[in-house]
């Protein structure tokens, strides 16, 4: 049986008017040897500081640069609702990385849509324009790297 890939969902985790893309994305990928690694917090709120002197939040940030890092699969869905600055600086730490399997998908509309085709065609990463088109792409990927790793006897995952 092949070892779980783990997968980082990186991206909007500001409120969107279709819900959370990330719930969606999990629900497709339930038949798969995925451990999916998501970083939006249900108890986050205004009074968390963006500052290490908060504990709460330099935990996060600790824990979202750990998972990154163990990530094998770095997902990174871009919503108009937010620039997502943060969501930008975790695909720049990892886009030029040989080593991490990187899907994007930024939404028509998002502000920085232009940016992020920019930066994924200089780094050959594939960029899709909706969810779905994600979801796809992720799972026909998934099924190649699954098949891929497991005939080099790896059992799925990464080095």
């Amino acid at each position: 049986m092949a070892q779980r890939l783990f997968i980082f969902l990186g991206g909007t985790t500001s409120a969107t008017p279709s819900g959370d893309w990330r719930q969606r994305l999990a629900a497709s990928l339930a038949a798969h040897p995925v451990a999916l690694l998501n970083p939006r917090r249900a108890d986050w709120d205004a009074t968390w500081r963006e500052d290490l002197s908060d504990p709460r939040w330099a935990e996060q940030v600790a824990w979202e640069l750990d998972m990154q890092e163990r990530a094998d699969v770095l997902v990174f869905l871009l919503h108009a609702v937010s620039d997502a600055p943060v969501s930008l600086l975790e695909l720049g730490l990892c886009v030029n990385d040989p080593g991490k399997r990187v899907v994007v998908c930024a939404l028509d509309g998002y502000p920085r849509r232009g940016n992020v085709e920019a930066v994924c065609r200089r780094y050959g990463r594939e960029l899709v324009r909706t969810e779905e088109e994600l979801r796809d792409s992720l799972k026909a990927a998934l099924e190649a790297w699954t098949s891929e790793d497991s005939s080099r006897g790896d059992g799925g995952r990464t080095a």
